[in-house]
Parts: C-alpha cells; sequence; structure tokens
C-alpha cells in the first residue's frame, strides 16, 4: 500500500472539513440547550459507551481478521520452503551418481549442498525476523543432523 510520509492537513479539511464544522455546531446547540435551558432529559449517558464500544469491536474485528490472514499466508509460504528444502535435500542425498572411486568426494558435495540449503533457510528465517545473522560453521548444527552424513549412512 502506498502511504504518503507526511500527513496532508489541506486534503483532510478539504474532505471531511464541512461535516466537521457542522457536526461541531450541532453538538454546540445540544451543549447549549443543556447547559443554558437546563433541559436535562436530553442526556442520555449510555448511549455513547454503546456506540464507542460497537465502533471499537468492528475495528478490532477487522484488524483481527487482517492479522490472521497474513500471518496464514506467511505460514503457508513458510511451509512451502521447508517442504522443498526437505524434497530438494532427500533428492541430492538419492539422486547423485556415486562410483566407487569417488564415494567420499561425492558425499561431502552432498554435504556441503544440503548444509548450504540449510544455512540459506535459516539466513532467511533470521532476516524476516529482523535478527542478526548466525555465526558460520563447518559441522553440522546439531547432533541429529551428523548421522544423515556419516559413512554409515551411504552402506
Amino acid at each position: 500500500m502506498i502511504v504518503p510520509q507526511a500527513p496532508q492537513l489541506r486534503r483532510l479539511l478539504a474532505y471531511v472539513g464541512l461535516p466537521l464544522l457542522l457536526l461541531f455546531l450541532y453538538d454546540a446547540a445540544i451543549v447549549l440547550v443543556f447547559q443554558v435551558l437546563g433541559w436535562k432529559w436530553i442526556a442520555l449517558p449510555h448511549i455513547p459507551l454503546t456506540l464507542f464500544g460497537s465502533a471499537v469491536g468492528l475495528i478490532v474485528a477487522f484488524r483481527n481478521n487482517s492479522s490472521y490472514g497474513r500471518w496464514w499466508e506467511a505460514r503457508t509460504l513458510w511451509g512451502g520452503i521447508v517442504n522443498n528444502s526437505r524434497s530438494w535435500a532427500r533428492q541430492v542425498l538419492s539422486a547423485a551418481p556415486q562410483k566407487e572411486g569417488d564415494r567420499e568426494a561425492v558425499r561431502a558435495m552432498q554435504c556441503r549442498l544440503v548444509m548450504r540449503q540449510i544455512a540459506w533457510v535459516h539466513a532467511l528465517r533470521q532476516q524476516l525476523r529482523g535478527l542478526p545473522p548466525l555465526e558460520t560453521r563447518d559441522t553440522p548444527p546439531n547432533a541429529a543432523v551428523a548421522p544423515l552424513f556419516s559413512r554409515s549412512a551411504t552402506s
């Protein structure tokens, strides 16, 4: 949404100036009738609370719905990124040709590719949250990932 940086008071007054002036004059007349003439029957003490409560309820409901819509879209996009990353890692680990002589080199390349994909997902997460980037590592981030790249997983 494109929003101007500075408030444009002239345009605002041109748009709502006359209705606002009429409303002010109407309110001033009601106050004068109530205070000067003593018409106490004109007072309705519970109406403003009801009107403001209804207006606030509607505004909160619209904001809540739009916030939930943005959250749901972000959740589905992030889920797609994670699922596609898992599928890509699975393809890298299972589809790379391995000859007898260069099995270690292929495994090292697979490990490097998968770790770079994991690093990209973590970097994206940190950037989207507005956090500083994580430190770089040459080893898997936790012990749960290490068996994936061990020699026993290839046999």
